[in-house]
């Protein structure tokens, strides 16, 4: 059940106490600029959890996603998967996406992954591209990890 306005500390301390609860993720939608080259337009980017893709238990096309190697405080990992529609319209279906860069609100990324066709994750309107959480400060994003809204 989505639940918002948690910050960081309040889901690390409901993961560490969860008893029977499989996983708890948390996610950040908001619109920015994406682009591969010079092409760039607004779109819905998540801010995720490095657990996120474990929880809801999605795997993905190609690649891997964002895991605990890139969601660690202090990593702010570069690192995106993008959907599979994306990666139909921006890229072509280059198999070889991964290791290529993708543009967020200026800050060059590195995709890693790319979701399975018609997956969106926890929201109705289908995101093109997921990265860190880790990432908000270097995106302008809410920067306290004590404040910051997510939804879990």
């Amino acid at each position: 059940m989505p639940l918002s306005g948690w910050a960081v500390p309040q889901l690390d301390t409901l993961a560490d106490h969860s008893g029977p609860v499989v996983g708890v993720a948390a996610y950040a939608p908001t619109p920015l600029k994406v682009g591969v080259g010079e092409y760039a337009r607004n779109e819905r980017v998540v801010l995720v959890s490095d657990d996120y893709f474990q929880v809801l238990g999605s795997p993905l096309h190609l690649g891997q996603p964002i895991g605990s190697e890139h969601g660690t405080p202090g990593s702010a990992a570069r690192v995106a998967v993008i959907s599979y529609q994306y990666w139909q319209r921006a890229l072509g279906r280059d198999r070889a996406v991964r290791g290529r860069l993708v543009w967020v609100a200026g800050v060059p990324l590195t995709v890693i992954g790319v979701t399975r066709p018609g997956f969106v994750g926890d929201a109705s309107d289908a995101p093109a591209v997921w990265i860190p959480l880790t990432m908000a400060p270097n995106l302008g994003h809410n920067e306290s990890r004590t404040t910051s809204p997510l939804i879990s």
